[in-house]
């Protein structure tokens, strides 16, 4: 102000403010008029009338005019007027006119001017893609007019406005025609009084934020609220505080430079044609063009930084918005989200990375949506905000997300875990910043009350809809049972509380005692021993199933190996994070989590749908190598981003959280997860489709994998989708929902190979050979009868019949001693096991049933021993009289030669069951227990005694039955058939060969144990060949025929025994069975018969005569089967 006070004191020295005529007109601002009363004399257009005009305007004394009409129609009657008195006339209204006159002089520079130093200031600064916005009004149309055929190639958009607008007008224009298309920098031209308002909703909706630019240039511009805005203006104006004042200052920067040329001429204002002579005198001399300052606004101060004349020169650096010192780069305007990817736990406690390796799908989401331009001229940028994983503590969540409230953005990535994403929605609310949050899980009955949380939303369905449809697939697995383990922090407390609650809803129980399922959350190794009575009471469940949950389950997992549980005894249920526990920790304590890891399913949402789903999905996993949940964090980013969009096709402000809120709870789009919407009634996507995963290691790498097995969606015709095989640690099959009860006292984890009963087995099977083998000798040394070959024909005698039939049972016998037949299990169903009369074989019997077996065979043996020495003492012929060495007599003629032959084997096979010690729990002897009952050790209490006394029954019966086959068949007079006594003891040596094979080699390699046995039985079949044992030649046949199906069935199970073709095998083994039984045969009809049947004989009466009571005595005809019977007193 005292610079114009100043001026005027000059002008009062050389032109009276009463020697000005100010002209306006009615139209006029009345606040203008006010502003140019210091000239005193003022006229006001009322008529256009060119003589009235001159009449009136005569009265006035004056030297020189200013127009303030603001009209430019008025210019031919200002000129007309200022020709008639020979005056200049000074005029606010800028010159747009073709037509000039002498006498008229603008007050402001001419638009070529302003246009001129404008493009000066846009080269400068490089400006490309931008607004021009101008209003209506003729100088600002022109104006904008001129510069958009200059700058065309780099304006994104030209908008122009009414002169006369209101709030809600502007409001509109700013939200759907500037703000909604994204693009920060600004050209406005603005003559008229409409920028204010302009301004100001630029600034409510918060456009003048970092990375934007605004040039302004008008004449109430000179106030611009705009922070960081650069104001283009006439030099001389720059301290103008109102438009009026603008023109004013304009007006006496002129006279001012009259008065400076009056003074320095030394003219005195005396008459008109004075001050007409300096005034042409300048204004010829005028041919420099103007100077413009670029006045900044900072702090909401003006600060000239530079001027403009023919270039840009600066004085001072430029402050943009955001208080930047240089124009950002990119072209697109920034919106801000922020996300809970941060890896520390409150209080800094501790550190996890999954949930933040998980985020890195939003973080895609961004970097390609930004890539592909999705949002044109916007770009997205991701704020991290750090406080917290799975925990909540008031005090540290206020203090975290009060320091990042200016840059949560527009919406806010809520935490994966519900507990930490209830704790940012109550401080939020406590700070009173409304902002809509979008989670990825979190799983929460609470979050979903849309009522209270109505800026929440999550791509998780409800808690009801998630554990129905888990515990559909459980059940649908045959697992109806769970156990459950959790810590009692309130994050895993509450979500063990949600299982216990879901799974009675869904009919699924969960079997360990209630009292022992919880931790306490800081549980470590050292508190084991404290609560090792919960993981035993999980462990005596026996139920496979388990869950837990609890933020280190590595822990938990390490306890339940601790107590037993190994590879296949139970299968965890979890998430993809169960993959983060397999790293990290010592090889001691990994080993252990990985035993129990192996077959883990993992029960998730089902990611990557669709063919969008299917390409992302590609992408994504070309980035990183585990992409579990980075589907869903991808679209937390693709929800905010498809509302956005949908509210600027509308128009509407995306920076009004109750908009934005409104339009994310609305919208339906096509992301990774398929098509997503949200539940009108609470705060979780409507529905879900889930995918069942397996952990298992890689067969390339042996490294640890998740595969997809399965999808589940319940509301599809086909509830589960097989997509992949399972694979199961311990079995092909689906695992039982319980383990098998272990009858043994201990964990079969504990067992291991048992050396020293090994060594104590392969002694006693030498011994058993050294004994079988003087038996043998003895027995061919002691029974060297004459032996004569069968040329005359016979009747066939039914202990001839009995005698052949053992070739039959051979054949299984010897198949039994081989390699497991499982081709023959399959097509016989264990009837040849049951032929062979190798009971223990064909009951698998154990425990008590093995006792029981046990203890019949070894009295059996007892008395076998007791009958075979009465034999050999001729006791049953010494002691004919006696009742029961009658019966001895009746049994050595038919019964015993039966036995002596088919119950050999399997006789000597049970006995040295009691030696079978394979396996231990330590190292010591006593640690070993027996194969049939893992109850009973070896070598210490009753298993000793019966060692013992099975060895006796052993040496004797080997003693006795060797010795005695010979004779068995020499008492039998029915007995037509005879063999070769050197025969019987080779046969019978071979037969403990093949018992030990089976018990010292099979349980270690059936393979080598069916070549072995197989090479032993053709030695057996070539000493058959040549030693010719039976004086009936169909005996030899039949006898060759028996050990070459054995040899067959034995030799082809060593060759497939680990080949998967239990078809090939079968086709095999049974097509040589149907050629050696058909050569035999034919060898069979090509040798004559000499024993036949005279008549069908009656088996029936010798199981009369055997068991029959009555009183009468009688006597059994061994050739006819006839009873002959004689009463009491008859000889």
């Amino acid at each position: 102000m005292a610079s114009i006070v100043f001026l005027l004191i000059e002008i009062v020295k050389s032109l009276d403010p009463r020697d000005v005529l100010v002209c306006a007109d009615i139209s006029t601002p009345f606040a203008l008029k006010e502003k140019f009363k210091i000239f005193h004399q003022i006229y006001i257009f009322e008529s256009i009338e060119f003589d009235q005009m001159i009449e009136d305007i005569s009265e006035y004394d004056f030297y020189i005019i200013i127009d303030i009409t603001l009209r430019p129609l008025h210019f031919t009657l200002l000129d007309n007027i200022s020709n008639h008195f020979q005056t200049y006339y000074i005029t606010i209204t800028n010159d747009l006119s073709s037509v000039s006159s002498k006498w008229r002089i603008n007050a402001h520079n001419t638009i070529e001017q302003d246009k001129y130093s404008i493009s000066v200031l846009l080269d400068y600064l490089e400006f490309t893609h931008f607004i021009i916005i101008s209003s209506l009004k003729y100088e600002s149309i022109s104006l904008a007019n001129d510069l958009f055929s200059i700058f065309n190639n780099e304006v994104f958009s030209y908008l122009k406005y009414n002169e006369e607008i209101d709030e809600d007008y502007m409001e509109n224009y700013v939200k759907k025609l500037i703000k909604a298309k994204g693009v920060r920098k600004m050209l406005i031209i603005d003559f008229g009084t409409s920028l204010e308002i302009l301004e100001n909703k630029i600034i409510d909706h918060n456009l003048n934020s970092i990375g934007s630019c605004f040039i302004l240039k008008g004449k109430s511009i000179v106030n611009s609220k705009i922070e960081g805005s650069l104001v283009v203006v006439e030099q001389g104006l720059e301290n103008s505080t109102s438009l009026e004042d603008y023109e004013l200052n304009a007006v006496n920067r002129f006279l001012a430079k009259i008065n400076d040329l009056m003074f320095s001429n030394h003219f005195m204002l005396q008459e008109k044609e004075t001050l007409n002579q300096i005034i042409s005198d300048y204004l010829a001399a005028k041919n420099q063009f103007p100077i413009y300052s670029l006045i900044n606004i900072k702090n909401n101060k003006k600060n000239v930084i530079g001027t403009i004349q023919e270039a840009l020169i600066l004085t001072s650096s430029i402050a943009f918005p955001g208080n930047s010192t240089s124009l950002i780069v990119s072209e697109a305007t920034k919106l801000h989200l922020s996300i809970a990817n941060g890896t520390h736990e409150i209080y800094n406690m501790y550190t996890i990375e999954y949930f933040a390796y998980w985020y890195l799908g939003a973080l895609y989401a961004v970097q390609r949506s930004n890539m592909l331009n999705e949002i044109p001229e916007f770009k997205i940028e991701l704020y991290s905000v750090d406080c917290g994983i799975f925990l909540y503590e008031e005090n540290w969540y206020n203090n975290c997300l009060n320091q990042s409230r200016n840059n949560l953005g527009l919406a806010y990535l809520s935490s994966i875990w519900d507990t930490a994403a209830l704790g940012t929605l109550l401080t939020l609310k406590t700070l009173g910043i409304s902002l809509p949050q979008i989670s990825p899980i979190s799983l929460d009955d609470k979050l979903d009350n849309k009522t209270t949380f109505s800026e929440f939303l999550k791509l998780s369905v409800s808690l009801k809809e998630f554990f129905s449809n888990a515990f559909i697939f459980q059940k649908a697995l045959g697992w109806k049972n769970l156990a459950v383990l959790a810590t009692d922090d309130s994050t895993f407390y509450t979500e063990y509380n949600y299982v216990v609650k879901y799974s009675a809803l869904a009919g699924v129980n969960i079997v360990n005692d209630k009292n022992k399922r919880i931790l306490p959350q800081n549980y470590t190794r050292a508190d084991f021993e404290k609560y090792k009575g919960h993981f035993q009471a999980l462990k005596d469940t026996n139920c496979r199933v388990v869950a837990i949950f609890a933020s280190d389950r590595g822990l938990i997992w390490e306890g339940l190996y601790d107590v037993g549980l190994r590879r296949g005894d139970i299968i965890l249920i979890g998430e993809s994070a169960i993959f983060s526990f397999l790293s990290g920790v010592e090889d001691e304590y990994l080993k252990k989590r990985e035993a129990l890891a192996d077959g883990a399913l993992v029960y998730k949402y089902r990611e990557w749908i669709g063919d969008l789903g299917e390409k992302l999905k590609s992408e994504i996993s070309s980035l990183f190598p585990e992409i579990s949940y980075m589907c869903m964090t991808y679209d937390t980013v693709s929800t905010v981003k498809e509302s956005i969009i949908y509210i600027l096709n509308k128009g509407e402000d995306y920076e009004d959280p109750e908009i934005l809120k409104k339009a994310m709870r609305n919208i339906k789009f096509t992301g990774c997860l398929g098509t997503v919407f949200f539940d009108r009634d609470s705060n979780s996507r409507a529905n879900a489709q889930f995918t069942i995963q397996q952990l298992r290691k890689s067969a390339y790498n042996n490294s640890w994998i998740i595969t997809d097995v399965a999808y589940l969606d319940k509301f599809s015709s086909n509830i589960i989708t097989s997509i992949g095989e399972f694979s199961w640690p311990t079995s092909e099959s689906t695992p039982s929902n319980f383990r098998p009860h272990n009858s043994c006292p201990f964990d079969e984890y504990l067992i291991q190979d048992s050396k020293a009963s090994k060594l104590i087995l392969m002694i006693a099977s030498i011994i058993v050979f050294i004994i079988s083998c003087a038996s043998a000798y003895l027995s061919y040394y002691s029974n060297k009868f004459q032996f004569s070959y069968l040329v005359e024909r016979r009747v066939i005698t039914l202990s001839d019949m009995i005698f052949t039939s053992y070739f039959l049972f051979q054949i299984f016998q010897l198949i039994s001693m081989g390699p497991d037949q499982i081709s023959l299990r399959v097509a016989l169903k264990n009837i040849q096991i049951l032929c062979a009369f190798d009971f223990n074989e064909f009951f698998q019997v154990k425990f008590d049933q093995f006792w029981g077996l046990y203890y019949c065979v070894l009295i059996f043996s007892i008395f076998w021993i007791f009958c075979c020495i009465f034999v050999l003492f001729k006791c049953q012929i010494r002691y004919s009289r006696l009742v029961l060495f009658q019966q001895i007599k009746f049994l050595s003629t038919f019964i015993f030669p039966v036995l002596g032959h088919i119950g050999f084997l399997p006789i000597i096979s049970m006995l040295m069951n009691i030696f079978m010690c394979h396996k231990a729990i330590a190292n010591d002897i006593t640690s070993s227990y027996l194969d049939q009952d893992c109850r009973a050790f070896c070598y210490i209490g009753k298993h000793k005694f019966y060692v013992v006394l099975s060895s006796f029954c052993i040496i004797f019966y080997l003693f006795t039955a060797i010795s005695c086959r010979p004779l068995w068949e020499k008492t039998q007079e029915s007995l037509n058939i005879r063999t070769k006594s050197v025969y019987l003891s080779f046969l019978s040596i071979f037969q403990v060969i093949a018992v030990i094979l089976n018990k010292n080699l099979k349980p270690y390699s059936q393979v080598a144990h069916g070549y072995i046995l197989s090479g032993l039985i053709i030695a057996m079949m070539i000493l058959t060949f040549y030693l010719d044992p039976y004086n009936y030649k169909k005996s030899k046949v039949l006898q060759m025929t028996s050990l070459g199906i054995s040899f067959w069935g034995i030799f082809t199970a060593s060759i497939f025994m680990n080949r998967e073709s239990i078809q090939a095998w079968m086709i095999t083994e049974f097509i040589g069975f149907g050629f050696i039984g058909i050569a035999g045969f034919v060898f069979l009809r090509r040798i004559p018969i000499l024993l036949y049947a005279e008549k069908g004989l009656d088996v029936s009466t010798l199981i009369w005569y055997q068991f029959a009571k009555n009183n009468e005595k009688s006597q059994l005809d061994p050739r006819t089967m006839e009873v002959i019977r004689f009463s009491l007193g008859n000889k």
